[in-house]
């Protein structure tokens, strides 16, 4: 069952009660509404997606508008630029229908095959929908950016020289999935592993995030995105970092409630395998920008849930302690906080938990509540855990 709708509703479609209207305005239309615009701006170019916006507000100021009106500004505007393009024909692909699309790609010397379907984790039939995709890539003979708007099921495109490989969806700015022939898969997993590699962060990450996406769907083995993620043990970039623990964290999350203890095992090694080094390496410590902060909480988070770092889990504890030791008058690392709770909870004790339900129930913040009440729940007592879903709704 299909458990999507489009971003844009029939402006005739009646809404009957609040009910209908967060269905309407939920995160499918908010999310999937921001991709696809940032998709078009990446395809329009920033000068010209501006002045689109530009020209729409100055034209509909002190009045009501529709969203034809913003796609016919993109179109006037683009064309003062001299791109042919018809932005609502594009658009209303993507706002208008479900889901959203996998292209398949086979590289064949100088030419390359597309196809796009529907992508779905569950079998679906073929609904036959089209999107107009902005798909973009370079080749292993040019990083030069070449852009081409698939409007058709199918559509060959012909390059000025052979290329034995392609990267496709460049910084992964369009809303679709790309699922290579395994040839240009396994050339790019070298690449991948090369000391200089041709694909830069954004790519990397998007290459991970659609091979595990592929392979759960069963289109593409696990075997090969698990291979495809053996670069990983050299990454140092925060975005393929995340999008990989974030993948791996799923699954033995998943295998773990099924109580299947072997797989959740194996994944817990391999991840450990390709980021331990990063792992063992980080400080329990506020530190750098934003990215780097997050890539340190991924990482000691690697480093505690894989149970293959005794010492970043004592170094948690011990904050923890002092802490509770200075009765909360301690400020903890402000992006390791949640987990530093989560680590004190599962390797600490009754007083451990005890005293982080006092603090949650004195709490005035309702963030601090947030990850403290997480922290709770990760107490391995289920008399515990009971009383923390029930303290979910206030002391």
């Amino acid at each position: 069952m299909l458990t999507s709708h489009p971003v844009s509703q029939p402006v005739s479609l009646p809404v009957r009660d609040s009910t209908q209207i967060r269905h309407t305005f939920d995160v499918v239309s908010h999310n999937k509404g921001a991709a696809v615009i940032f998709m078009l701006h990446s395809y329009l170019s920033d000068s010209v997606f501006m002045g689109g916006i530009r020209h729409y507000l100055s034209e509909h100021r002190y009045d009501s508008a529709k969203p034809d009106d913003l796609w016919r500004a993109m179109t006037e505007t683009a064309q003062r630029s001299n791109m042919t393009i018809g932005v609502k024909s594009l658009m209303d692909t993507w706002i208008t229908q479900t889901g959203y699309p996998v292209v398949t790609v086979t590289v064949q010397e100088t030419h390359i095959h597309l196809q796009q379907n529907l992508f779905t984790i569950s079998p679906q039939n073929d609904t036959g929908t089209v999107w107009q995709i902005p798909f973009t890539f370079y080749t292993s003979s040019s990083s030069a950016v070449i852009s081409h708007l698939m409007k058709s099921k199918e559509e060959v495109i012909e390059l000025p020289e052979d290329a034995t490989w392609i990267k496709a969806n460049v910084n992964s700015t369009g809303f679709y999935r790309v699922s290579y022939d395994s040839r240009t898969l396994r050339l790019l997993h070298s690449q991948l592993q090369g000391s200089q590699p041709a694909l830069g962060p954004a790519d990397r990450a998007g290459l991970v995030d659609d091979a595990f996406h592929l392979a759960r769907q069963g289109s593409l083995k696990y075997c090969d995105a698990f291979t495809l993620s053996t670069f990983m043990m050299k990454e140092e970039e925060y975005l393929p970092i995340t999008v990989f623990i974030n993948h791996m964290m799923n699954m033995i999350i998943k295998f773990s409630f099924r109580g299947e203890h072997c797989i959740t095992r194996l994944l817990k090694e391999h991840l450990w395998a390709m980021l331990g080094r990063q792992a063992g390496a980080q400080r329990w410590e506020d530190a750098g920008s934003l990215p780097a902060q997050i890539r340190r909480v991924k990482l000691l988070e690697v480093a505690v849930r894989t149970g293959r770092s005794p010492a970043s889990e004592q170094e948690a504890l011990r904050l923890f302690h002092f802490w509770m030791a200075k009765d909360g008058d301690y400020l903890l690392p402000s992006s390791l906080r949640g987990l530093i709770f989560q680590v004190a909870v599962m390797n600490g004790g009754h007083e451990e938990w005890t005293y982080l339900l006092q603090k949650y129930c004195h709490c005035s913040s309702s963030k601090e509540k947030v990850l403290m009440l997480t922290g709770l729940c990760h107490t391995k007592d289920q008399a515990k855990i009971q009383c923390s879903v029930s303290f979910s709704s206030g002391c």
